[in-house]
């Protein structure tokens, strides 16, 4: 007959009552202090690491009910399997630990100790704090913590990090709950950590299915729990208890979850030969599960102590009555603690931390058009952007007096030294948020007041890819909010088994082969600086002699005819920067029309990246890079772009709006050089050095342009961590 565990919350008596029998029978499983036997060691099929996390539990039976009954065999475990070193890396262990393993033993050790340590030098305490900030930072970068406060079981070293495991169990979100209450405790009540503390309890949720009683949700209701995961629940037991001494403003949410369990727990020890063997399956009530082993009575003995721990005092330091003396440097030889303070690492603790340590982020690169750039989660970077730049900067490999950027991941050129930043967006009408930056290839320097129009048809890909934005298969359409900008853009292509599709039958100039088609939809692109499609409020202004049109579409342009400098409109880009004389122009130029525009106050604080200059001829057959020919009745007109003092290989997707504007201005120099008869009706058709691109536009009555749509392709070249100097 099922007789079940005699329970009473009300009654400490017989909370106590009912933990004696409990730890009893689990004891019982123990054998390592008979002769013959290693004292600490369970029998097979019991590891070591499970064995630490027992005695764990006794340490707290000991806290709780102060019955000292198997302090001894506790104390004899707990030395004996310290090892030569003090460090719990025991011989008799060495096929099978693991960090993992040798922290329930050193939890276990610091739970005796009461936490109580010798003074640690001046630095410790801080080491210690900005070690727990990492971790969380750490975990939120790489997807093992969402946004839900889910912690997620693991990754692969061998792949980054870059895809997660999303099984979820208890012992997990304790150890997180509890890290995130310890650390509320040291910052003195941060706001912060205790949001995160809030979120990690409403986050538990997942392990409360029904009327508040925990579960083991990713193996109970299938039946795949193994033997080490029949006791992940006594963790999540022990740490949501000690959590409410750390930050006691959780004491009722928590108590509302333990308290049920506990009960829940108590009839499930109802099993086996004495008829109170405790099974797994606590929702199943006094219905025995047919389970049984140290697992299962650790979980039980866990959750209904738990709840003595209003009337349990708080653990001590050695400033606050503790009496015991512990070593910080156990097991090492000259151990010398790092010294990180705040100004080291910045004012967000965590990422910049880790910058200070490894110089490293993760970090993804994509191929975005004709451009390449190196895309960053915005919560992986400081919250101070002045520490973005070095950053960059390191990544990209700039400066390189050679403009290589060999010691980095940029490509020497304009269009291959990009970062793009891409987070969770809080525009009404976008889903995710984009930054762009460019790099200065020869100097260090950053430049945000740009915009990149090829890299941005990697940004809808990236959002799904990455997770920011769910991908169900089919066509999705990703509203992107570009914050150099702020404009919104639509991008819409093909997403296969959640990701992003890169496979394809659609082909750009400029880019080898072919792949899948991406729609860009540029909602309003008019005054994307300025506020003004016209910035100087004239069609065509002077500049050194010379006739040029100012346009604010996608990015700040100055358009200008090719034969007003005296250059072949047709000229490729290694003959353009072989010119003795035209990049002086063509800078002075643009450096006067950006102070027209009301871009900067005076030609020398005029930045790098915007206004693009461009240079328009008529429509002619004429050769590109590729050795092909372009015919002339194929395109409107011929277009040679610079940015950053570079030519363009192909064009940038800004200046194909702003070009696709300009050409139904009246009187503009880009409409001067039109052809009369559109090669496409439906937009603006013209030659590049790589080959040609048509851009789809729509006017209203008033001739303002709507929307602007280009074509492009892009791809996820890999996922990883960058690392800079």
């Amino acid at each position: 007959m099922a007789k079940a565990i005699s329970l009473d919350l009300n009654s400490t008596d017989s909370i106590k009552s009912a933990l004696r029998t409990i730890a009893y029978d689990m004891m019982n499983y123990y054998n390592g202090n008979t002769t013959g036997n290693i004292p600490g060691n369970l029998p097979g099929p019991y590891y070591w690491w499970e064995a630490g996390a027992m005695f764990g539990a006794m340490i707290d039976y000991w806290y709780y009910t102060g019955d000292s009954t198997y302090n001894d065999v506790t104390t004899q475990a707990m030395l004996w399997q310290t090892g030569p070193n003090n460090d719990y890396m025991t011989p008799n262990q060495t096929k099978t630990e693991g960090n993992d393993d040798q922290a329930f033993w050193g939890l276990a050790a610091m739970s005796a100790a009461e936490l109580n340590f010798p003074d640690p030098p001046s630095n410790q305490p801080q080491w210690l704090a900005l070690a727990q900030a990492t971790t969380w930072d750490w975990m939120a970068g790489v997807g093992l913590l969402d946004n839900n406060y889910y912690v997620y079981d693991g990754s692969d070293l061998t792949i980054n990090c870059s895809n997660v495991n999303h099984l979820q169990w208890t012992y997990n979100a304790g150890a997180l709950l509890l890290g995130a209450a310890n650390m509320y405790n040291y910052t003195n009540g941060s706001t912060q950590w205790e949001e995160r503390v809030n979120g990690m309890v409403q986050g538990l949720d997942v392990f409360f299915p029904k009327d508040n009683i925990m579960q083991e949700v990713a193996c109970e209701n299938n039946g795949m729990c193994d033997v080490d995961q029949h006791s992940f629940k006594a963790y999540l037991s022990r740490w949501m208890a000690a959590t409410t001494k750390m930050a006691p403003f959780t004491y009722d949410a928590i108590m509302a979850k333990l308290a049920p369990s506990a009960e829940a727990a108590a009839l499930q020890c109802s099993g086996g030969d004495n008829g109170r063997m405790c099974g797994l399956k606590w929702q199943s009530g006094s219905a025995w599960d047919g389970s049984s082993g140290v697992g299962q009575e650790m979980a039980a003995l866990e959750v209904i102590q738990s709840n003595l721990i209003a009337q349990a005092r708080g653990p001590v330091t050695n400033n606050t009555g503790g009496t015991s003396k512990g070593d910080y440097a156990a097991g090492t030889s000259g151990y010398n603690p790092i010294v990180i303070t705040p100004a080291t690492v910045g004012d967000k603790v965590g990422a910049s931390f880790v910058t200070a340590l490894l110089n490293r982020l993760p970090a993804s690169y994509y191929r975005g058009g004709t451009s390449r750039a190196i895309i960053f989660h915005k919560e992986d970077l400081p919250n101070n952007r002045e520490a973005w730049s070095p950053i960059f900067c390191g990544a990209i490999g700039s400066p390189d007096p050679n403009g290589r950027q060999l010691d980095g991941m940029g490509g020497g050129i304009s269009s291959l030294s990009k970062v793009c930043i891409v987070g969770p967006s809080t525009h009404a009408e976008a889903d995710v948020d984009y930054t762009f930056a460019a790099i200065g290839v020869k100097d260090l320097d950053v430049d945000y007041s740009s915009n990149c129009g090829n890299m941005t048809s990697a940004i809808g890909p990236f959002a799904v890819d990455s997770g920011l934005v769910e991908g169900r298969d089919g066509m999705a359409t990703v509203r992107i909010h570009n914050t150099n900008t702020g404009k919104i853009i639509h991008s819409t292509f093909a997403v296969v088994e959640g990701e992003a599709a890169s496979s394809g039958t659609f082909a750009i100039d400029g880019v080898a082969g072919t792949a899948a088609k991406i729609e860009l939809a540029f909602i309003n692109p008019a005054g994307s600086k300025t506020g003004k499609l016209l910035p100087t409020g004239n069609v065509t202004d002077t500049f050194d002699g010379v006739t040029a049109t100012c346009i604010d579409v996608g990015n700040p342009c100055v358009f200008i005819q090719a034969e007003d400098v005296d250059i072949k409109g047709t000229v490729l880009p290694d003959e353009l920067d072989a010119h003795p004389t035209l990049h002086k122009t063509l800078e002075s130029i643009r450096r006067k029309a950006a102070v027209a525009m009301g871009i900067c106050k005076d030609e020398a604080s005029t930045p790098g990246s915007i206004p693009k200059v461009a240079m328009v001829s008529g429509s002619t057959s004429h050769k590109i890079l590729s050795g092909e020919t372009i015919q002339g009745d194929t395109i409107d007109l011929v277009v040679r772009a610079l940015s950053v003092g570079q030519p363009h290989r192909a064009v940038p997707i800004t200046v194909a709006l702003a070009i696709a504007a300009a050409a139904n201005i009246t009187g503009s120099t880009v409409q001067a050089s039109v052809s009369s008869e559109r090669v496409d009706p439906d937009g603006i058709t013209f030659g590049h050095s790589s080959g040609k691109i048509m851009v789809g536009s729509k006017f209203d009555d008033r001739g303002s342009l709507t929307h602007a749509t280009v074509f492009r392709t892009a791809r996820r070249l890999m996922d990883g961590f960058v690392y800079w100097k």
